[in-house]
C-alpha cells in the first residue's frame, strides 16, 4: 500500500471514529474515485465508450434474434459470436483502464506488438 492510500485510509478511520478528519465532500470524492477506478471519461473518449457498448448491445441483440435467418445476412456460429464478445469485451477494458501512463509504457504496450508483427510478417515470407 503506497503512502497515500494508507494516508486516505487512516483519515477515513479518523473520520469514522470522530477525530475528524476529511470532510463529508472528500470522503465522496475518495468514494467515487475509488467505484470508477479514479476515472471518468468525458468528450470523445466517452462517446467512444457509450457507442462501442451501445454497438455491442445491439450486436448481442442482432445473434439472439431469428433476423439473420430471415434475412441471410449476419449469420454467425459460436466461435465467431464470441470472438465478436471477446473483441468488444477487451475494448471496452482497456478503453476504460488504459495500460499506459507515460510514453514508455504506450512504446511498450503498442509499439513491440507492431514491431514484432512486421518481423513475424517477414520471417515468414523467407
Amino acid at each position: 500500500m503506497t503512502d497515500d492510500k494508507q494516508f486516505e485510509a487512516a483519515a477515513v478511520e479518523n473520520a469514522a471514529a470522530g477525530k475528524g478528519g476529511l470532510s463529508q465532500e472528500e470522503l465522496d470524492e475518495l468514494v467515487a474515485s475509488s467505484d470508477t477506478g479514479g476515472r471518468s471519461p468525458a468528450g470523445a473518449v466517452g462517446k467512444f465508450m457509450v457507442a462501442v457498448a451501445l454497438i455491442w448491445s445491439l450486436f448481442q441483440l442482432w445473434i439472439a434474434s431469428p433476423f439473420p435467418f430471415m434475412f441471410g445476412f449476419g449469420v454467425f456460429n459460436d466461435t465467431e459470436a464470441r470472438s465478436f464478445h471477446l473483441a468488444f469485451a477487451l475494448l471496452l477494458a482497456f478503453t476504460a483502464y488504459p495500460a499506459a501512463r507515460t510514453p514508455v509504457q504506450l512504446f511498450l504496450g503498442v509499439g513491440v506488438p507492431i514491431i514484432l508483427t512486421i518481423l513475424f510478417i517477414y520471417g515468414a515470407k523467407e
